[in-house]
């Protein structure tokens, strides 16, 4: 893989790009360059379209950079083009977090006193918190069923991301509902 340097003028949104950018979402992308550096190029065609990569062009812009560091794929079909942009953003999302380390690391930002806030990261301590209500006894008898109800907290500011986030965790506890 070679990086590059390509100036920002050069580089041209795919059209047809399946993933928005909300402001926060920028202005936190921008942060982490400015305080840890740009170090994940922006992924662009033979043409200059950006395959992956659309919100660092954004935080770049916002920066006023003049030039951004790019990997420049040639040899993709458009097909190739079309699955890897959608894979990008979706392998991530498909990833699940290991709550015994995520409690750890939080923890030791929180002693060295980083700004969890200041960079969203304080929404991730609701996954830690316990859930409130009946604890479950597996004592129960065969035959009877046992009613639990969660309160689940899921961060999302687009509606229908957040319904597909609700029915794909849904899908793991197949007796569940939505009430």
């Amino acid at each position: 893989m070679q990086i590059q340097s390509k100036s920002l003028d050069k580089l041209i949104p795919y059209e047809f790009n399946n993933r928005n950018h909300s402001e926060e979402q920028v202005d936190l992308i921008a942060n982490s360059i400015k305080q840890f550096g740009f170090n994940q190029p922006i992924v662009i065609d033979e043409s200059n379209i950006i395959l992956v990569g659309h919100g660092r062009l954004l935080a770049a812009q916002k920066l006023g950079l003049k030039e951004v560091p790019i990997v420049q794929l040639k040899d993709l079909s458009e097909e190739q083009k079309k699955a890897y942009r959608i894979l990008d953003n979706k392998l991530q999302n498909d990833s699940t977090w290991n709550f015994n380390n995520l409690e750890l690391e939080l923890g030791f930002l929180e002693d060295e006193g980083f700004d969890l806030e200041a960079w969203g990261l304080d929404e991730l301590k609701s996954f830690l918190d316990p859930i409130e209500g009946k604890e479950f006894d597996e004592s129960i008898a065969d035959g009877l069923e046992a009613s639990i109800t969660f309160k689940i907290k899921i961060h999302n500011e687009d509606a229908n991301a957040f319904e597909f986030d609700l029915d794909k965790l849904l899908k793991k506890f197949p007796r569940a509902e939505k009430v």
